[in-house]
């Protein structure tokens, strides 16, 4: 049985209530990591995974010579939005034949990152957004998540074993 690298977390950073979240209440941080049976999904997993750092990389190149280009001309940089981060992914899409194999929701949202990332820079919060290179890759399943019986389905790929690292995230349940 192989094991995959550790993909990203699902929920929110543990202990930190999330912004529009009433006092009181908080997320926990359940890691899970992924058990693969059969190579092919690995494989699949894998190939989302870069297709979602491609895009970022694209993205991020795209903006990066929107933001020289403005500068150049003395005009205000552009702030990057979801919404045009997404009309340019659809442009990006639609030229790249292998990134339309590829499960829309989970790549698309690393649009999400960015442009919350570029939010951040524009308010002075953080620094720009940087290119991602590979190792230590992450998927975001934005909707329609389903675990059950200890597997997680996946768009495009099927049901993957999953192996939960701590305890019971539930602690009133059994």
């Amino acid at each position: 049985m192989e094991q995959s690298p550790q993909l990203g977390p699902i929920g929110q950073s543990a202990g930190k209530p999330a912004p529009d979240v009433p006092d009181g209440v908080e997320h926990r941080q359940i890691v899970y990591r992924v058990l693969f049976v059969r190579p092919a999904a690995a494989r699949r997993l894998a190939a989302v995974a870069g297709a979602c750092r491609f895009v970022w990389n694209e993205m991020l190149d795209q903006q990066a010579q929107l933001h020289d280009m403005a500068r150049m001309c003395g005009a205000p940089p552009p702030a990057p939005t979801f919404f045009t981060l997404g009309k340019a992914f659809t442009q990006l899409r639609r030229a790249t034949p292998w990134l339309q194999a590829m499960p829309y929701a989970p790549v698309r949202y690393t649009l999400k990152y960015q442009a919350d990332a570029w939010r951040r820079f524009f308010r002075g919060e953080a620094g720009p957004p940087r290119f991602k290179k590979r190792g230590r890759d992450s998927v975001t399943i934005p909707q329609d998540v389903r675990i059950r019986d200890g597997k997680l389905w996946f768009p495009r790929i099927g049901w993957l074993r999953l192996r939960r690292r701590g305890g019971n995230p539930y602690p009133d349940a059994e």
